[in-house]
């Protein structure tokens, strides 16, 4: 499969803007609390139709878009509370505590001195990250104590586990205060992030689903209360989308323009135009916006195509336009022999119902070079051929492609070596030591950014640690670095119980934005003189061995 990494990268400024950043802001003090993290991160295309993001198939992109946009609104929105009690203040004091303890109780003061209730909701979350038992003890006990207050019954709903749960507290605190946004926020924003970015089927998916129809109004409800404010368009067009009335989605995504915001963007149009089943305006608009991009120095000539390719592809999937699909990829030229585009259309049949057409056109992509080995079991596109006869054919085939271009595969991943010093630092270990960069002078090092909600970076590990067990060489060190995350016990903790050989060191934002982190899982890997000559970002096929390459070309 051909790498198309510097297009990827290219397009990530453009994408991080939009997803990457609210996203981590998300993980802080989104009202649904901890229990989901959509995290983009950069990788190698899959045919043209993939973007990867955590446990989120293409068919749901339109959603995350809407999904990871719409969260900005839990960043603060006010710029200070009474007294000593500030954003700033909270963020100081936390990186001052002496252990997760201490951080909690400055969590626990903060919501109790401070009437302003997105401090509160930052130190609600802050203190979830670092010990969601005790957070969620608390504001239980609240609630229980105050059960005429919708602010205490809110908070609580936000660190309930149950999706089901948090609608039904929502619901309540709706009653309690109709004209208060918060209750709304708390309801629909589970619905958004559980419901209508989730594949309908799990038991919880199924409850809610039965459960929005009495909800449904309420998405036009918070737009009147909230006036003006773009998450509550946000919330009102992914609910029009998720409910197919794509007109209304249209004018609720003109409504949001006209705030002057950054959502919605030209890909988000292109999506829903996609959904609505204008393909001809959809692909239009995108090559409009790919040429922008391409005025604007963003995206280079050469690369048009391939940013085409990629996006309306997306599109389509998202919208399961899977024809339209079919058709896209036979119209360009060359595609006959193109292992991704017939990848592509091998999984639009298999999505179509047509076992046959999909068969055929898999084995052209294997016959074609597709080799990716610990994708194609996993695509849940072709979930529905497993069953047949002729699947474990497709596997095996895979696998022969797989070892025959591993030649082809060493000579690219070792041409990707970059000449860069290694930003300097010093990070605590678990047992409190200190380790730097200086003292390791003369070592290989390879530094492994992640947090234990990342999905990728959990995709990672495992194959990170089996590098370190399998007998690493003596001059080279494996530092796993958590960034991003609340308290030092839960990466312990997670490491502990994994098992993992890797040093884990606590990193923090002014190292990750030292080292470039613009997503995780980020690897580089540090030579003997303190350079860094090899860096990847997110989970793909063969890390495995490239982390044999990139070390022992170093040694």
């Amino acid at each position: 499969m051909r790498q198309r990494s510097e297009l990827t990268a290219k397009v990530n400024q453009y994408v991080a803007r939009l997803w990457f950043l609210r996203t981590r802001s998300f993980f802080l003090v989104a009202e649904i609390g901890e229990s989901e993290h959509f995290m983009f991160y950069n990788s190698d295309f899959v045919g043209n139709k993939r973007m990867f993001i955590t446990g989120v198939t293409v068919k749901r992109l339109i959603f995350i878009s809407l999904v990871a946009t719409m969260l900005i609104f839990a960043l603060p929105l006010a710029a200070a509370a009474q007294g000593s009690y500030t954003m700033e203040t909270l963020g100081e004091r936390l990186s001052s505590a002496a252990d997760d303890a201490a951080a909690a109780a400055i969590c626990q003061e903060f919501m109790e001195k401070t009437e302003d209730m997105d401090l509160i909701r930052q130190a609600q979350s802050k203190w979830q990250g670092i010990d969601a038992p005790s957070v969620r003890a608390y504001s239980r006990k609240m609630a229980e104590e105050n059960p005429e207050s919708a602010r205490h019954l809110y908070l609580y709903g936000r660190v309930v586990d149950s999706d089901v749960q948090k609608v039904e507290i929502g619901r309540k605190v709706v009653d309690l205060d109709a004209k208060w946004p918060y209750g709304y926020r708390l309801m629909l924003a589970t619905y958004v992030t559980k419901l209508f970015t989730n594949e309908s089927g799990s038991e919880v998916t199924q409850k809610l689903a039965a459960m929005l129809p009495e909800d449904g109004p309420k998405f036009a409800q918070l737009a009147e209360i909230d006036n003006g404010q773009s998450y509550a368009l946000e919330f009102l067009a992914a609910y029009q989308v998720y409910a197919k009335e794509y007109a209304g989605a249209k004018e609720t995504f003109d409504k949001a323009k006209a705030l002057g915001g950054d959502w919605p963007t030209p890909l988000d149009y292109v999506g829903l135009l996609a959904m609505a089943g204008d393909f001809e305006t959809a692909l239009a608009d995108l090559v409009s916006f790919a040429d922008q991009m391409v005025t604007q120095g963003q995206l280079g000539a050469d690369e048009k195509e391939d940013f085409l390719n990629y996006y309306y592809t997306s599109s389509l999937y998202a919208a399961e336009a899977f024809e339209e699909v079919i058709r896209y990829k036979k119209s360009k030229t060359g595609w006959e022999s193109d292992e991704g585009s017939l990848y592509d259309i091998g999984c639009a049949y298999a999505r179509s119902g047509d076992p046959e057409m999909s068969f055929d056109f898999l084995n052209q992509a294997l016959a074609n070079g597709w080799d990716r080995v610990g994708h194609i079991s996993e695509d849940p596109d072709l979930e529905a051929l497993h069953s047949d006869a002729r699947w474990s054919g497709v596997v095996e085939k895979v696998n022969e492609n797989w070892i025959a271009g591993k030649p082809k595969r060493k000579t690219e991943t070792l041409a990707e070596k970059v000449d860069e010093v290694a930003p300097d630092w010093s990070l605590e270990d678990v047992n409190g030591n200190m380790i730097s960069l200086a003292s390791l002078k003369g070592k290989v090092l390879v530094l492994d950014f992640w947090a234990t909600w990342c999905g990728p970076c959990r995709m990672a590990m495992p194959v990170i640690d089996e590098f370190v067990k399998d007998g690493l060489k003596e001059d080279v060190k494996v530092f796993s670095v958590n960034v991003w995350e609340q308290g030092k016990s839960k990466p312990a903790q997670f490491m502990e119980e994994n098992n993992y050989d890797m040093i884990l060191l606590y990193g923090d934002e002014d190292l990750a934005r030292a080292y470039g982190v613009s997503g995780i899982p980020y690897l580089c890997v540090i030579d003997k003189e303190g350079k860094i000559r090899y860096k990847h970002t997110g989970y793909s096929d063969g890390l495995n061995e490239k982390l044999i390459w990139w070390t022992e070309d170093l040694l």
